[in-house]
């Protein structure tokens, strides 16, 4: 499509300034700490009754703990919007809206985040049920109360690819554990921030 011309300098018409965004994780899994495989654990649901029946949102549930890491994926589409900025945080305040994130942690808890392989899509509803392995130490934050205010943790990200990441408790973090529910529409969630070149 020649999209590339579109950023090449001298070209017409001008290199054009697009806003950032920001974007959700489409999948947020949870697996065993201790699992070799790295096996997805059955997913966490809400639900509630209506008098259609049980209604199940799409709310995400996020862990890191002794037990649990999370894997969470983004995925890159937009073509030129290829730095991004990964933004940790623990939506706290349930005052303002009807979303309770039931938050749970500990201060002082370290976590690793972890970059993992992202050559392929997870789905939560395909058959592919093992985490991707780890490709390296990504960094790695202190909880202080208010998620990780400050973070913001720059990553190329190329369109028509995935961005795959893994917290997981630092092996240094005696007491750690951090979990809670995080909604598309209700910031802060975890998000990823696009900009471009």
């Amino acid at each position: 499509m020649n999209l590339e011309r579109v950023y090449q300098k001298g070209s017409s018409p001008a290199h054009p300034k697009f806003p950032s965004f920001y974007t959700f994780p489409h999948v947020v899994m949870q697996i065993d700490a201790a699992d070799p495989k790295r096996a997805f654990l059955p997913e966490k649901h809400r639900s509630y009754s209506s008098e259609q029946g049980f209604i199940y949102s799409d709310d995400r549930f996020f862990e890191a703990s002794a037990k649990r890491s999370t894997i969470v994926q983004f995925r890159n589409q937009d073509f030129g919007m290829e730095n991004c900025t990964l933004q940790p945080t623990i939506p706290l305040d349930s005052s303002t809206t009807d979303f309770d994130p039931a938050a749970q942690f500990l201060l002082s808890s370290t976590i690793d985040i972890w970059m993992l392989d992202n050559s392929r899509e997870i789905s939560r509803h395909d058959l592919w049920d093992r985490a991707p392995p780890r490709k390296h130490l990504f960094t790695q934050i202190t909880i202080d109360g208010k998620g990780c205010k400050e973070c913001h943790l720059r990553y190329p990200c190329p369109s028509a690819s995935f961005s795959t990441f893994e917290f997981a408790c630092s092996s240094e973090s005696v007491d750690c554990l951090v979990n809670f529910w995080q909604r598309k529409r209700t910031s802060p969630n975890g998000e990823s921030n696009h900009s471009g070149y």
